[in-house]
């Protein structure tokens, strides 16, 4: 997460246990699922501007539904 945060692109070793030698399939899915993750947190926040925010909060409060909400 520190790399990717500093912009560094470039990622050594996916798949590998302890050595070079020693190579782990099922590792290697799991890094790749650990760098899908991350290049999705560095992805730039995409503001929406025709969402109606006040109604829609004041109405989900109102109800008592904000965390089972669709736009939560």
């Amino acid at each position: 997460m520190l790399a990717a945060l500093a912009s560094i692109n470039s990622v050594s070793g996916p798949g590998m246990l302890d050595f070079v030698l020693v190579f782990s399939l099922p590792k290697l899915v799991l890094d790749n699922a650990f760098c899908g993750q991350i290049h999705h947190f560095r992805r730039e926040i995409e503001v929406v501007e025709d969402l109606p925010v006040a109604e829609l909060i004041d109405e989900l409060l109102r109800e008592q539904h904000l965390i089972t909400a669709e736009h939560t």
